[in-house]
């Protein structure tokens, strides 16, 4: 063992004390069961879990206090827990705290709006969310104690992120914020990532791809990487490819929310995202909260199976995805998350009243003339699809497929055009697929 990780065990030690060792140890052994014992062991947290809210929580209390009487280890009894919107979260969140809890320190998270509602959470802050990362970072064949750099929104500045950085020593970590970065960050981005040559590189997925493409049209030479891993939207296949090329590493998709942290990640095979199932159950539900089958898209419902301070059970995120019916081939036991197609907020209406719960990224994805994208719904109803070429020689008769694809989509209802253009704004490091000009739909009372 390194001098640098003997060092950094010994700080975690310092920050986390046995809930962290506690934690490693459990992680590892979840790697090493089977399928069915991993998600015996979920389902019985779970419950536990379950039975702990309605015994701590008020909110919990009236809600499932009659699911008691029965087996909570059932999935039919379980998905009958009502689900948790980000309404009920923003609305009654002292009500949904834990009271009792035994959790010796907290720590509140914090979501940065990007569906257009900023929430809160109150977590235990001994389940870090650096420490779950560290069992897909061995998957990728990076130590938990490499260097590494990150582009993603800070979670502090100035003193308190030198105190950081100069806490983890030898470690060596280099940040640039993704909501606000221009061309002298990106710069010394890479002259940073040349001084520490971290073996990491994490970030926004639109936030990576901004920073390979300023290293590749500036020249700078920064060196190669063991792995990346973004999050936040799904790259196209161009973008990927871009990212990979320019910055020489191979990248990993993860998924993650502020409210939960971790919730999947891909392995080595990078076929979808393992379910980080000994700390998430993650279900794909339809608009009535009840399981669809395997393969079938559906909202996506979490509950978080380490938070004690607020639970959090069957919480819906807004996003869309579909699971896996088989196995990932690299022979772990956790279940494949194997598409994640797009927020449920992020809609195209038809006059009809038909709403499209998908992003466009896999459909979009075998079109090499584009690199980066973004629909515009008008005020008429029609789409203006706005794409970033993946070359100079790009042109609209190019991108006829991929309106072909966009028109069939809706039946050939909405009229569909397409626009050229360098660059699609991000807001905080964070890029919208789907942005709507229609007025707010009236609802039923009004």
């Amino acid at each position: 063992m390194s001098l640098r990780r003997r060092v950094f065990d010994a700080k975690v030690g310092i920050v986390g004390g046995a809930a962290y060792r506690s934690f490693l140890s459990l992680s590892r052994a979840a790697d090493r069961s089977s399928r069915g014992e991993l998600l015996t062991r979920q389902r019985a947290d779970a419950a536990e879990l379950a039975r702990y809210a309605a015994a701590k929580s008020p909110w919990y209390r009236e809600r499932i206090g009659a699911l008691l009487s029965e087996d909570l280890t059932d999935p039919a009894v379980f998905e009958r827990i009502p689900v948790l919107e980000k309404e009920d979260l923003r609305d009654h969140y002292d009500e949904i705290l834990a009271r009792d809890s035994g959790v010796r320190r907290t720590m509140v998270a914090r979501t940065g709006g990007s569906t257009g509602l900023p929430l809160k959470v109150l977590k235990d802050f001994s389940v870090r969310p650096a420490t779950l990362t560290w069992r897909l970072m061995e998957w990728w064949g990076v130590d938990p104690s490499d260097n590494s750099a990150s582009v993603e929104r800070l979670p502090w500045k100035g003193i308190r992120q030198a105190a950081n950085t100069a806490f983890w020593w030898p470690t060596r970590k280099v940040n640039v914020d993704a909501g606000a970065m221009d061309e002298a960050d990106l710069r010394y981005f890479a002259n940073a990532i040349r001084r520490i040559r971290p073996r990491m590189l994490w970030g926004y997925a639109h936030s990576l791809h901004e920073f390979a493409l300023a290293v590749e049209r500036n020249g700078w030479q920064v060196p190669p990487l063991r792995a990346i891993s973004s999050t936040a939207a799904p790259l196209t296949r161009a973008q990927a490819a871009d990212v990979e090329r320019i910055l020489r590493a191979p990248i990993y998709e993860t998924y993650r929310a502020a409210e939960v942290s971790l919730i999947a990640g891909q392995c080595e095979r990078r076929r979808g995202m393992h379910i980080q199932a000994d700390h998430k159950l993650l279900e794909v539900v339809d608009e009535s909260g009840r399981a669809v089958p395997d393969g079938e898209p559906g909202e996506i419902v979490v509950t978080d199976l380490l938070n004690r301070a607020q639970p959090m059970l069957r919480y819906r995120l807004g996003d869309v995805g579909v699971i896996d019916p088989e196995p990932c081939a690299c022979g772990r036991p956790f279940p494949v998350l194997l598409s994640l197609l797009g927020r449920s907020n992020d809609v195209i209406r038809t006059r009809q009243g038909l709403v499209s719960i998908y992003s466009f990224a896999s459909a979009f994805s075998k079109h090499p003339a584009i690199r980066q994208y973004q629909i515009h719904q008008m005020e008429d109803f029609s789409l203006v699809l706005k794409v970033v070429p993946s070359g100079s020689n790009v042109t609209l008769d190019d991108l006829s497929g991929a309106l072909a694809d966009l028109s069939e989509e809706f039946h050939g209802s909405l009229p569909v055009a397409a626009e050229i253009v360098d660059v699609i704004p991000h807001v905080r490091g964070k890029q919208k697929s789907i942005v709507s000009h229609l007025p707010e739909p009236e609802s039923a009372n009004s």
